[in-house]
C-alpha cells in the first residue's frame, strides 16, 4: 500500500473514463521496479513500466483494459518512449494471454516476491506499425 500510496503522490498513477465512467487505473513509471531482476530487461531504450492495471468490476470483459493500453501507447508515442514493460504472475495464464494478445512479447520469467512472474514488453515502433497497418485496411 506504501507503494501505490507513493505513486499517487508522485503524479504515476492514472485514471482512465470514456462516456459510461471510469474505464480504470493504470501506475506508469520510467522507472524500473526494485522488484524486476537487474538483468531481465536491456538498458538501451526509454521504457515506462506499467503496474496495477485495474478495471472496476462491471467493466471487466468490456475492452476497457484494451482501452487503458491504447491510451498508454498513444501518450507514452508521443513523449519519445520506446517500449513499454509489464510483469504479471505467471500462475496466471490467462493474464499472460492477455497481454501478448495486446501485442506485448515474453521477455522472460524469474521470481519475485516468491512467486513466478512472466515479464513482458511491447515495443512502440511495432505499435505504430500495427496502428498505420490497421487505419490502411478500414
Amino acid at each position: 500500500m506504501e507503494r501505490f500510496a507513493a505513486d499517487i503522490d508522485q503524479g504515476n498513477v492514472w485514471w482512465c473514463e470514456d462516456g459510461a465512467g471510469l474505464l480504470g487505473t493504470v501506475t506508469l513509471t520510467e522507472r524500473m521496479p526494485t522488484y524486476h531482476p537487474p538483468t531481465i530487461w536491456s538498458p538501451h531504450r526509454r521504457a515506462w513500466y506499467i503496474m496495477r492495471l485495474a478495471v472496476p468490476t462491471g467493466r471487466g470483459g468490456q475492452g476497457a483494459g484494451r482501452q487503458i493500453l491504447r491510451a498508454v501507447e498513444d501518450k507514452a508515442t508521443h513523449e519519445g518512449v520506446e517500449v513499454l514493460r509489464l510483469d504479471c504472475l505467471a500462475t496466471t495464464p490467462l493474464l499472460t494471454r492477455y497481454y501478448r494478445d495486446a501485442g506485448f512479447e515474453l521477455i522472460g520469467a524469474e521470481e519475485i516476491f516468491g512467486k513466478p512472474a512472466s515479464f513482458l514488453e511491447r515495443s512502440l515502433n511495432e505499435a505504430r506499425a500495427t496502428r498505420s497497418r490497421e487505419r490502411g485496411t478500414r
